[in-house]
């Protein structure tokens, strides 16, 4: 092991268990010129959160993987860009939202952790994803999981446990910013929920314009109150459209995880499907009859449909939301949930 913040150039390793432990990566010129395969290069940066842990595991092949990596990103970056982090961060860490173009149908495919939880990396790059689909040729985008058994399980607990009252408020912000743009978002737009869709994943689960659920395993929650924390009106405004006040009164008062059969009671999905390949199909299908239809027709559909509903009425209340946020978030009966929650622990409350 070596522990190094001065330059560093590693000629070879001698054993196939070595492991190179970097501190303070933006301090560390590095260059690599030949390693064995089963080589595995863990980064950590000194001034990240300890959970900021960047991994590269390589396995045997022809050509050593790893010196292909860094020539690529030293012939790309060039050797005095190696010292920016957010640049080595980006080429090592894989994009929690990935966009997969089928002809004319865009599917955005939720692909973080195991349980595709809510961070500020994943609604940075789930707004950047809808953006990209709004200036690409798609006439249809199809909002979809790579995880078995998860649509997207709400917020990670660790963007608000112990979070000051403004880091809670950017994020809180964020997701209910691109909730608003999921919205109102000029193309049509289908939810594909083949699993657990919990807090804020349930919205992004509700608000799509047509919402196909597998009543094998799939459940759909706003489990909000199960934190302590508040749904803000904005998001609860725009959530009475898509089901209904009454609806929403009896989803969000109990913070229950519904079954394809109930959501479909409670207008929350509009077509359940025995089981998820044919939950797939039907989704597929919809998005192709819709691929094969005039844009600007579709565009022209979806903007008059909201005509009534102004985007800034929604801006407005999102601001006037987070004061209320940040007072909640911080009271010791939220941040207990949260630490429970990451602990695997049911929350109690007195």
């Amino acid at each position: 092991m070596i522990l190094t913040q001065s330059p560093l150039l590693i000629a070879s390793v001698p054993s196939v268990s070595s492991v190179v432990t970097l501190f303070s990566l933006s301090q560390v010129p590095l260059m690599i010129s030949s390693v064995p395969p089963w080589f595995t290069l863990f980064l950590f940066s000194a001034s990240s959160e300890p959970s900021e842990v960047y991994s590269i595991f390589l396995r045997p092949s022809a050509v050593h993987p790893i010196s292909a990596f860094f020539f690529e990103f030293l012939s790309s970056a060039g050797p005095e860009k190696l010292t920016d982090k957010s640049m080595f961060r980006e080429r090592i860490m894989s994009d929690p939202i990935r966009l997969q173009y089928d002809g004319r149908i865009a599917n955005l495919i939720m692909d973080g952790d195991d349980k595709n939880t809510i961070d500020d990396r994943f609604l940075a790059s789930f707004r950047n994803a809808m953006n990209e689909v709004e200036k690409s040729e798609a006439r249809v985008m199809v909002i979809r999981s790579a995880k078995e058994g998860f649509f997207s399980n709400g917020f990670n607990p660790d963007v608000f446990l112990g979070a000051p009252k403004d880091k809670i408020r950017a994020s809180f912000k964020a997701l209910l910013v691109m909730g608003a743009d999921q919205f109102f978002f000029p193309l049509p737009t289908i939810s594909l929920i083949t699993g657990y869709a919990a807090g804020g994943g349930a919205f992004i689960a509700a608000y799509s314009d047509f919402r196909f659920m597998s009543m094998k395993k799939a459940r759909i929650g706003f489990t909000e109150v199960n934190l302590a924390m508040t749904v803000p009106s904005s998001g609860l405004e725009i959530l009475s459209r898509k089901i209904g006040y009454q609806n929403v009164l009896q989803t969000v008062l109990t913070g229950n995880l519904f079954k394809a059969e109930e959501c479909l009671r409670y207008n929350i999905v509009d077509e359940i499907c025995e089981d998820d390949e044919t939950t797939v199909k039907k989704a597929e299908a919809m998005a192709k009859k819709i691929a094969g239809l005039p844009r600007t027709s579709l565009l022209s559909l979806k903007k008059n449909a909201a005509h009534w509903i102004p985007r800034d009425h929604f801006d407005r209340l999102i601001e006037q939301d987070l004061d209320e946020v940040e007072k909640l978030m911080v009271l010791p009966d939220c941040q207990n949930a949260f630490a429970a929650l990451k602990a695997g622990k049911r929350p109690k409350f007195d």
